[in-house]
Protein backbone atom coordinates (compact mmCIF):
# COMPACT_ATOMS: atom_id res chain seq x y z
CA UNK A 1 0.00 0.00 0.00
CA UNK A 2 2.61 2.59 0.83
CA UNK A 3 4.37 1.66 -2.41
CA UNK A 4 1.07 3.07 -4.26
CA UNK A 5 0.50 5.80 -2.24
CA UNK A 6 4.10 7.28 -3.21
CA UNK A 7 3.20 6.51 -6.58
CA UNK A 8 0.38 8.01 -6.68
CA UNK A 9 1.92 10.75 -4.58
CA UNK A 10 4.82 11.33 -7.10
CA UNK A 11 2.71 11.23 -10.63
CA UNK A 12 0.00 13.67 -9.03
CA UNK A 13 2.14 16.16 -6.85
CA UNK A 14 5.59 16.27 -7.89
CA UNK A 15 6.06 18.25 -10.92
CA UNK A 16 9.68 17.81 -11.46
CA UNK A 17 9.02 14.22 -12.43
CA UNK A 18 7.93 13.44 -15.87
CA UNK A 19 4.31 12.41 -16.18
CA UNK A 20 5.51 9.84 -18.39
CA UNK A 21 7.99 8.32 -15.89
CA UNK A 22 5.85 8.47 -12.99
CA UNK A 23 2.49 7.05 -15.02
CA UNK A 24 4.82 4.18 -16.74
CA UNK A 25 6.31 3.34 -13.51
CA UNK A 26 3.03 3.35 -12.24
CA UNK A 27 1.59 1.24 -14.70
CA UNK A 28 4.92 -1.72 -14.16
CA UNK A 29 3.67 -1.20 -10.53
CA UNK A 30 0.02 -2.63 -11.49
CA UNK A 31 0.61 -5.04 -13.93
CA UNK A 32 3.63 -6.36 -11.51
CA UNK A 33 0.95 -6.46 -8.65
CA UNK A 34 -1.84 -7.92 -10.48
CA UNK A 35 0.22 -10.58 -12.37
CA UNK A 36 0.98 -11.64 -9.18
CA UNK A 37 -2.51 -11.33 -7.55
CA UNK A 38 -4.15 -13.93 -10.63
CA UNK A 39 -1.38 -15.47 -11.86
CA UNK A 40 1.70 -16.32 -9.37
CA UNK A 41 0.05 -16.60 -6.03
CA UNK A 42 -2.32 -19.28 -7.50
CA UNK A 43 0.59 -21.60 -8.43
CA UNK A 44 2.26 -20.97 -5.23
CA UNK A 45 -0.37 -22.12 -3.39
CA UNK A 46 -0.99 -25.09 -5.78
CA UNK A 47 2.55 -25.96 -5.53
CA UNK A 48 2.12 -25.66 -1.49
CA UNK A 49 0.31 -28.87 -1.61
CA UNK A 50 2.92 -30.99 -3.37
CA UNK A 51 5.88 -30.26 -5.77
CA UNK A 52 4.35 -30.22 -9.83
CA UNK A 53 7.16 -30.15 -11.75
CA UNK A 54 5.24 -28.37 -14.73
CA UNK A 55 4.14 -25.77 -11.87
CA UNK A 56 7.35 -25.47 -11.03
CA UNK A 57 8.59 -24.91 -15.04
CA UNK A 58 6.12 -22.72 -15.94
CA UNK A 59 6.71 -20.26 -12.37
CA UNK A 60 10.55 -19.78 -12.91
CA UNK A 61 10.02 -19.41 -16.32
CA UNK A 62 7.64 -16.71 -16.34
CA UNK A 63 8.80 -15.37 -13.43
CA UNK A 64 11.65 -13.40 -15.39
CA UNK A 65 8.97 -10.79 -16.48
CA UNK A 66 8.64 -10.16 -13.24
CA UNK A 67 11.86 -9.83 -12.64
CA UNK A 68 12.62 -7.53 -15.57
CA UNK A 69 9.55 -5.34 -14.52
CA UNK A 70 10.61 -5.29 -10.77
CA UNK A 71 14.03 -3.78 -12.25
CA UNK A 72 13.08 -1.49 -14.92
CA UNK A 73 10.64 -0.12 -12.04
CA UNK A 74 13.65 -0.14 -9.64
CA UNK A 75 15.64 2.11 -12.26
CA UNK A 76 12.60 4.41 -12.74
CA UNK A 77 12.16 5.26 -8.94
CA UNK A 78 16.01 5.91 -9.32
CA UNK A 79 15.48 8.38 -12.54
CA UNK A 80 12.43 10.29 -10.29
CA UNK A 81 14.92 10.52 -7.45
CA UNK A 82 17.11 12.43 -9.30
CA UNK A 83 14.66 14.66 -10.96
CA UNK A 84 14.41 15.92 -7.33
CA UNK A 85 18.35 16.52 -6.70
Amino acid sequence: PLEVVTAAGVALFVADVPAWLSVGAGALLVAIWVSTGLYYAPIHGRLSTGFDPELHRRLVTTNWLRTVAWTVRGVAAVAMFTFLL
